[in-house]
């Protein structure tokens, strides 16, 4: 499909701001994330959030996965 409005999104890092824009073009559904992102996180974990400014023209959901969850906590492990 052309909007992917139906579509949810898992990552276990929290988007930067950049990527979080481009989620609000592309009008997903919703984001389930772990880690915040100390940097540049978009979702609201340290800076700012962008799926829910009043000046944009589609909002998603967006929520944080404890990281004590153990799928989770066994993702991050097996990072390299």
């Amino acid at each position: 499909p052309r909007r992917s409005v139906r579509y949810d999104l898992y990552t276990t890092h929290e988007p930067g701001v950049f990527e979080a824009m481009a989620l609000v073009h592309s009008r997903i559904r919703r984001i389930v994330f772990g880690v915040v992102n100390q940097e540049d996180g978009g979702l609201g974990g340290t800076t700012m959030a962008i799926h829910s400014l009043p000046g944009t023209n589609h909002h998603y959901r967006a929520f944080r996965c404890a990281p004590e969850n153990p799928l989770l906590s066994s993702i991050l492990d097996n990072q390299y």
